[in-house]
């Protein structure tokens, strides 16, 4: 029976054009061209530079795991959002004021008493553990420095 069908389907579109099968309204948009979701342009925007800047929601201690919020805000992970972290408080600022937050592929240099070469993991209260919460951040390049190798 879906042999017969296919055969049918093939017949009846032989010698159709873009008209006949309604793909005229196929937009070709190039790869460069194409809209990209708000965490996936802060990723490539991110990607191994310089913190990028972010108005807070609440207050953030230097060194804080951040989460995106859905008005553009960022604040500081907690066990209900762990999985949406985007990176890394660069200063300690108060509510409603601009932080510089490292981000995927970036360096965060607002640590203490890392152990180089050390595996990180996101903790449910916004800070850093070794111990493996399931949610890897990244990797100690220093004592103090943090290299932000993963993301959720």
């Amino acid at each position: 029976m879906d042999c017969v069908a296919y055969s049918i389907a093939s017949k009846a579109l032989s010698g159709a054009n873009t008209t006949d099968t309604n793909t005229n309204a196929i937009d070709n948009t190039s790869d460069a061209n194409k809209p990209v979701s708000t965490l996936q342009q802060i990723a490539i925007d991110g990607a191994g530079t310089a913190p990028k800047d972010f108005i807070a929601s609440g207050a953030l201690v230097s060194g804080e795991v951040v989460s995106l919020n859905s008005n553009g805000t960022v604040s500081v992970v907690t066990g209900s959002i762990i999985d949406a972290w985007i990176g890394i408080s660069t200063q300690t600022v108060a509510d409603t004021e601009t932080a510089g937050i490292s981000l995927y592929g970036g360096v965060n240099e607002n640590q203490t008493g890392l152990t180089t070469q050390t595996e990180y993991f996101v903790d449910a209260d916004g800070s850093l553990t070794t111990t493996d919460t399931g949610y890897p951040i990244g990797k100690a390049i220093s004592s103090t420095k943090l290299l932000i190798e993963e993301n959720s």
